[in-house]
Order: C-alpha cells, then structure tokens, then sequence
C-alpha cells in the first residue's frame, strides 16, 4: 500500500515539472522566433523581444535545475519510505518469528501431493533420525514413529499424518489436523506433545502442502492429570470416590472380560454409634485409620474406592477364589485393631461381602448387587467377618 501511494506521488511531481519546463522552453523559443521576424528598423522592439527570450531561457534553466532538485529529494524520500517499510516488515516478522518458537518446538513443512519434505529443516530433521536423503515423507513418518513415539501412540500417528490420509481429510473439507502423542528423544523418557497441521493449497504448482506445528505440552497434561485427580479423589481418605470407582472398574471390564475378578464390599461395623459417643472429628480419624489399614492390604493396581460414609469397594484381579478367600480372612484379622485419639479410644471392625466375576455377565452393577447381599449376610451372622456370595 504505501508503495503504491509514494509511486503516485512521484508521477504527479514529475508530470508538474515535465509540464513547466515544456511551458518554458516553448515561450523561449517564441520569443526567438518572434524576435528572428522583426524589420532592422524596429530596433526597439527587436530588444524587447530579445529581452523576452532572455528571461524565458532564464526561467527554464531555473525550472530544470528545481526539477532537478525536486527529483532528487522525492527519489531520497521514497529510499527513506522503502527502507522504513523494509525495517517495519523485519521487525513484524521478527516479532511473529520469536512469539512462533515460544509456542511451538519445531516447524516442519511438508509437500503431501508428492510424498516430500518441502523445506531443508524438515530434511534436516529426516536425516538426523536416519532417513536418507531424498527419502518420501511416508517412509520419514514410519520411521519417525518406530524409533520416537510411544507404542500405543504409534498408528494413531501414522493415520492423522500419512500423506493419504491428509488428502483424503482435505477432500472432506478439513484445513487442520492434531494429534496428541507421547514421544521421547532417547527411547526411554517420554513426554507428550502436541503436533498441530495446517493443510494449504499452493498457488504455483496447485500442490497441497502441510505445515506442521509440534508443541510441548507435557505441563499442560500434568495439570490435567492433577486436576482429573482431584476430582475422581475421596479428600479426606485418598481412595476413589463413588463414581471413579465404578468408572475404573468399568473400564477394567470392558478391556479384559476373561480375566477372573474379585469384588469386595467392607463397612465399619458400628459406625454410627463413633459419631454418636465421641463425634465426627473422631469418626473422621477412625475412618482415615481404616483406610490406611485397608490400602496396605493390596497392590498399587488394584481399584480401591470410598463409595459412602464408611462404605469401601476394592476391586481385584485374582488367580482363584481360594485367593479371594484368603484375602478376605486377612483383611477380617487386619482391620480388627484398636483406634487410639488423645484420651478417646475405640475397637475397629468390619463386614465384608465377596463376589466373583461369573459367566452370567460382568458389569459393575452385578458385582455390587451380589456382593452387597453377601455382605448383609454377613452382618445377619454378627459382623466382623466376611460372607461369598454363592
């Protein structure tokens, strides 16, 4: 734009000066004429008219030399112009370059129509991976995933990002493509990143080409992590709460229905007579105790949750029901100790209702209605025990 503006202004400056200098030259060339014309006795007007020509030569020697310097200066304004605009465009791009790096790790550019790295550092990249030069992007991909990308992450990878793949998304409509996927420089330490990709068409050879964006998200993903624990977290035990607790043992379900399952259901036995005698301030330490307790009993895996006020579920992977027995008759024995608070005190103890997976159908639903019986039976009987559900 402002090219434009200071080109116009030049062609109007030049046309002005263009139009005197041939006003001035034509009344001098008059003047000579006229006076070339004029009879020897008419002397005086030979040097009037010669006088005139005079003055006219004057006037446009002085109109070239001022067309001169006007030139001149336009010509040294426009350079200024230019060069401001040159160092504006530098200074945006070196702006738009830095914000570019703070928010991405690595820019690549891809040709997708002809299988291709489209730049040097997106070659330069391919090489350090060990991809020779002059490879296809496709094969650059397969490889990038083998030797840098987590195992699991690896065809999801390769479905968003093969050359295919992206002209069949950009036939659908779609300009922009990511993929979340942990990834990791020496085969052993991991950390998730985020590669976002824009699809464009080139003007000049009507090729499609993909311009991809990698970003380390890694802290973003610990914050969600935190955060997704915080929310599915008991606060005052640390154990699941009611719904993660069955989301959990849903999941495990749907991913392995042949493995055998042990499903627990424990309760504190008298509860409410703690809170009653000595209040909740000492209900919450003999809760907090118990679940102590009852985390030691089993492995880091296994889903243990809070779904009520002193109602617990751990959900097992177990070889046998001989296990599961043997399991229940030690937790029985371990959470059957006293709770001591200061000068308060109180006997812990609890039921526990066991149910197995079976070939009836395995959802959540059915372990806690089987293993909730089984535990009612077993404070039928008098607490501190445990009953399977048969």
């Amino acid at each position: 734009m402002k090219k434009k503006i200071v080109f116009k202004t030049n062609v109007m400056i030049c046309g002005v000066a263009a139009v005197a200098f041939l006003l001035a030259t034509a009344l001098s060339g008059y003047a000579g004429f006229m006076a070339a014309k004029v009879d020897s006795g008419q002397a005086a007007d030979v040097l009037e008219m010669h006088g005139l020509a005079v003055a006219a030569g004057l006037l446009s020697v002085v109109l070239a030399v001022t067309l001169t310097v006007l030139i001149h200066t336009v010509y040294s304004y426009n350079r200024q112009v230019i060069t401001l605009a040159q160092n504006w465009a530098r200074e945006h791009q070196t702006l738009f370059e830095k914000a570019t790096k703070e928010l991405y790790d690595d820019i690549y550019e891809l040709n997708v129509t002809r299988d291709r790295p489209a730049n040097r550092a997106t070659e330069d990249y391919f090489e350090s991976l060990g991809v020779p030069n002059g490879a296809p992007f496709s094969a650059a991909l397969a490889l990038v995933a083998e030797k840098q990308i987590k195992k699991e992450f690896r065809q999801g990878y390769l479905d968003t990002f093969l050359p295919e793949n992206v002209l069949r998304a950009y036939e659908k409509g779609r300009e922009m493509l990511s993929y979340e996927f942990m990834i990791s420089q020496d085969g052993e330490h991991y950390y998730w990143m985020r590669i976002t990709a824009r699809i464009v068409r080139w003007e000049s050879d009507g090729s499609l080409h993909m311009l991809t964006y990698r970003q380390n998200i890694d802290a973003e993903k610990r914050r969600e992590r935190e955060i997704q624990k915080l929310v599915q977290t008991d606060e005052m035990t640390g154990l699941l709460t009611k719904t993660a607790t069955e989301r959990r043992i849903s999941q495990m379900l749907r991913e392995d229905q042949v493995c055998f399952y042990a499903f627990f259901i424990l309760d504190i036995d008298d509860f409410k007579q703690v809170n009653d005698q000595y209040g909740h301030a000492f209900g919450d330490e003999i809760i907090r105790n118990f679940t102590q307790t009852l985390s030691r009993q089993f492995r880091k895996n296994d889903i243990i949750g809070r779904i009520g006020g002193d109602e617990f579920v751990v959900f097992v992977q177990a070889p046998d029901q001989d296990w599961a027995r043997a399991k229940a008759r030690q937790l029985v024995t371990a959470l059957n100790k006293p709770c001591l608070s200061g000068d308060r005190s109180w006997h812990i103890s609890a039921s526990l209702g066991v149910a197995f997976s079976s070939a009836r159908g395995n959802d959540y639903t059915n372990f806690y209605k089987t293993a909730d019986r089984a535990l009612y039976a077993t404070k039928e009987r008098g607490k501190n025990s445990f009953t399977f559900y048969e």
